[in-house]
């Protein structure tokens, strides 16, 4: 069974409207990693993905996500898939196990209003929608992946944080630059640069009535309870750098203390029972309670509670316009005056 290069519209609730080229994209299914200390690629000033388990963080360099969109690997022994679309900049890390097995992901095509990312799995060919993260068409349809937190840093800054890391080898079996984005194979019909499309207005698919209360290719991270799904925009979290909030009935905390080398990163505040309040000061983050100094790992590095671990968050990183034609109920997150810093 193969997908043809059409429209197809899933007879379900949720619409999938797709462009479909299976394969178009050469997928990661046997990737190889190289340790953090001895890596020679990637650059340090290029940005990585990066996931932490219990016994192991790995860190997948963007461009070569933005060349294969998808890596299914293993964390800690389970296989995930960290997943990544280029015109829409979404990037989410699944679990892959479910009740029905684990899976294997490869490329089906363009969810088109969202300019998104359209998965299949090996197994049935179920079609699956990366920012919503379930089968909206074939065998699975219904069936939802876990969410995995991530962070993604600047590589420079990862490796100082997980320095017995592995990071992602260059060294896949096809010849691709991976030194560079893929201006000239996907973005060239829409601008002259990675940079230049990320500035501009102009968006790959028309997304009716989309919401112009940001710029379409604003970045945000999105944290989603029951039916309640918020956006945080990267410019909104670093006027602030430690933003307090309250999703759904849970505290949490977005971390952004550093736009040249980080991009804001989600936490539960409760900690050994009480919560904890956090403040940016020059450029650093404390916390009200205690004094203690955290890293955009959540991790404190000084102060009483030093060596204590936040609970991360799953999220999901977005430009705006591909978010919105996805959940258009979202609620957006604006700095006040009196926590800007």
């Amino acid at each position: 069974m193969s997908f043809p290069g059409q429209e197809y519209r899933a007879p379900t609730v949720k619409t999938l409207r797709a462009r479909l080229w299976k394969d178009l994209i050469a997928v990661i299914r046997e990737p190889k990693f190289v340790d953090a200390r001895s890596a020679s690629y990637p650059s340090d000033d290029d940005w990585v993905v990066g996931i932490e388990g219990k016994n192991e963080a790995k860190a997948y360099p963007i461009k070569v996500l933005a060349w294969r969109h998808i890596v299914n690997d293993h964390l800690d022994g389970r296989p995930i898939a960290v997943t990544y679309s280029s015109l829409c900049r979404s990037v989410v890390v699944f679990e892959t196990g479910t009740a029905r097995g684990a899976h294997v992901f490869g490329v089906a095509g363009l969810n088109i209003a969202a300019s998104n990312l359209v998965m299949y799995d090996d197994e049935t060919l179920s079609l699956w929608n990366q920012l919503v993260g379930e089968a909206l068409w074939g065998k699975l349809t219904g069936v939802t992946l876990v969410k995995i937190p991530f962070l993604i840093l600047k590589w420079r800054e990862w490796k100082t944080l997980f320095p017995g890391g592995r990071v992602l080898s260059s060294d896949l079996g096809l010849q691709f630059d991976y030194t560079s984005y893929p201006t000239a194979m996907m973005m060239r019909e829409f601008a002259e640069s990675w940079e230049e499309y990320e500035r501009s207005e102009n968006l790959p698919n028309p997304v009716p009535g989309l919401d112009r209360r940001l710029h379409p290719k604003t970045m945000l991270l999105s944290v989603s309870y029951d039916d309640l799904v918020k956006v945080y925009p990267y410019s909104e979290c670093y006027k602030v750098r430690a933003v307090n909030d309250n999703v759904a009935g849970h505290n949490l905390v977005i971390l952004f203390a550093s736009e040249k080398n980080q991009t804001p990163a989600a936490y539960l505040r409760r900690l050994d029972g009480r919560e904890l309040t956090f403040r940016d000061e020059d450029s650093a983050i404390y916390d009200e309670e205690t004094g203690s100094a955290w890293n955009i790992a959540g991790a404190a590095f000084d102060g009483r509670l030093k060596g204590k671990r936040l609970t991360p968050i799953p999220t999901t990183h977005c430009l705006w316009f591909g978010w919105w034609a996805t959940y258009p109920d979202s609620v957006v997150y604006t700095a006040s005056r009196n926590e800007s810093a």
